[in-house]
């Protein structure tokens, strides 16, 4: 039975707890439930315009054909397409634990909920990333006659509790949904809401407390499990300074580095996914999902305005976060034109690691730029892609270079990928570029700055001599050169 929540609010709590909003004869529903609709008519409404969803699964998702349906970006094909997910699930000698099964039985037309989106229907909305129960899942909050109401999905069920915890475990012991689940809850208790709306679970009008209960819960369980530890220690202070005007993301996957102006403007070097606090063991779009958690602490850095992005490569990692940053902070994309069309045209290439959807640059790249006071070079630097590039730039006494994934661990590791497009003569090419450049500090996509010597970059040499040699031997007949 539908109960009165605040103004022209109502809940009703079954086997999923539905919500409705009402102007009229109109009302936009969060969360679907069957008999809730057909009782809709008892409070003279009509016309349904829109139901919402915070996440997709059968019990919450299963809409009749014909009713328009907004869902989860991340979680869009969910919707339009189960079938096709369920077909793809392996049965046998399965280590994939993520829940992704328990969708509607059949396909239906969705649009699409942006993560920091607001948009009005029938009143204002907000649509913030919340991932626990699910990677993609959503909180949406309501400003509805003076009162915040929060939509929380399955985020949490109460005071403390969580209704199913197995959706939590996205890897094969692995507990990265109760990570994710207490960075949302950390994010929802700053944004002074007055009602929690869960979909299954009680009403919840006291938020701080059943925050604060459920925070503590969960983080005894990640530390029973001895997953995570520095979750908490990342979150407060997630980015490090490497110089006074060059910060790096070390929450993120894969780094990202921020470079500030004198006026306050930020330029970042790579965006995939920030605060990466645990991947799941597949790599369909609604299992990865960019967001920009911990971009508010670049305030405490004298950041005002995210100006810009450039990515060294086309790898996910490193480019998954792009779009979302431009559409949500403006920033313009500029793009090395070595790759500009990949990035462009993905579905074109069939190469590892893509992101799924097309980034189109503001800007092409030569072989240099300028930003603020700032004077950039792109480095040719293959090896682990063939157009990656390395990004020069002489900063606060340092010579910087920003080189991706090119070479991992203390700089020595030769991080070739044959399907990527590797030439053996590739790290020759980048050895003798630092040897030229001579770089002071080398700052890596997943690895900590390595301070260049003239002894490291002899061993580079060295190493990469030898990869080159030992593939001429072993290949005699292949081609190991670049034209």
């Amino acid at each position: 039975m539908w109960q009165h929540l605040h103004g022209q609010l109502y809940a009703f709590t079954g086997a999923c707890n539905c919500y409705a909003l009402v102007r009229g004869h109109q009302a936009v529903l969060i969360e679907y439930d069957h008999e809730a609709h057909l009782q809709l008519e008892a409070f003279g409404v009509s016309e349904v315009l829109r139901v919402l969803l915070t996440h997709v699964h059968g019990h919450n998702a299963e809409v009749p054909s014909g009713l328009p349906v907004d869902v989860p970006e991340a979680e869009h094909r969910l919707m339009t397409h189960p079938e096709d997910i369920r077909a793809g699930r392996q049965r046998l000698n399965r280590y994939e634990v993520l829940k992704d099964h328990d969708l509607p039985a059949h396909g239906h037309e969705a649009g699409k909920l942006l993560d920091y989106d607001t948009f009005e229907l029938l009143d204002r909305w907000e649509v913030v990333p919340t991932p626990g129960h699910t990677p993609g899942s959503i909180t949406l909050i309501l400003d509805h006659e003076g009162k915040r109401f929060a939509f929380v999905g399955d985020l949490l069920s109460g005071p403390g509790t969580v209704h199913d915890l197995s959706y939590t475990q996205w890897t094969y012991g692995g507990g990265e949904g109760l990570a994710g689940s207490i960075l949302s809850l950390l994010d929802l208790e700053k944004r002074n809401l007055d009602v929690l709306l869960p979909a299954h679970g009680q009403i919840m009008r006291q938020p701080a407390h059943a925050f604060s209960l459920t925070l503590e819960r969960l983080w005894a369980l990640v530390r029973l499990r001895c997953h995570n530890p520095r979750l908490l220690k990342f979150r407060e202070e997630p980015f490090v300074q490497v110089t006074k005007h060059v910060l790096m993301n070390r929450t993120s996957f894969a780094h990202h580095y921020v470079v500030v102006s004198q006026s306050g403007k930020a330029l970042f070097i790579d965006f995939g996914y920030d605060f990466m606090f645990g991947l799941t063991d597949i790599t369909e779009r609604h299992a990865r999902r960019p967001w920009l958690y911990n971009l508010p602490c670049l305030k405490d850095f004298g950041v005002k305005e995210i100006s810009a992005v450039v990515p060294t490569h086309i790898h996910d990692d490193h480019v998954a976060g792009i779009n979302v940053l431009r559409r949500v902070h403006g920033a313009k994309v500029l793009v090395p034109a070595g790759f500009a069309e990949v990035l462009l045209h993905p579905e074109a290439h069939d190469l590892p690691c893509q992101w799924f959807d097309a980034i189109e640059p503001d800007e092409t790249l030569g072989s240099s730029f300028d930003w603020e006071e700032f004077h950039f070079r792109i480095l040719p630097m293959p090896g682990h892609t063939p157009h990656a590039v390395g990004i020069f730039l002489e900063v606060d006494g340092e010579r910087l270079l920003f080189q991706g994934d090119v070479l991992a661990d203390d700089g020595l590791g030769l991080n070739y990928i044959y399907e990527n497009g590797f030439d053996p003569a590739d790290f020759v090419q980048v050895a003798h570029l630092i040897e030229q450049e001579q770089p002071t500090l080398l700052m890596g996509g997943h690895w900590e700055p390595v301070r260049v010597t003239p002894e490291w970059t002899s061993a580079l040499k060295e190493r990469a001599q030898q990869l080159l040699d030992l593939h001429t031997q072993i290949m005699p007949e292949q081609e190991t050169h670049h034209d």
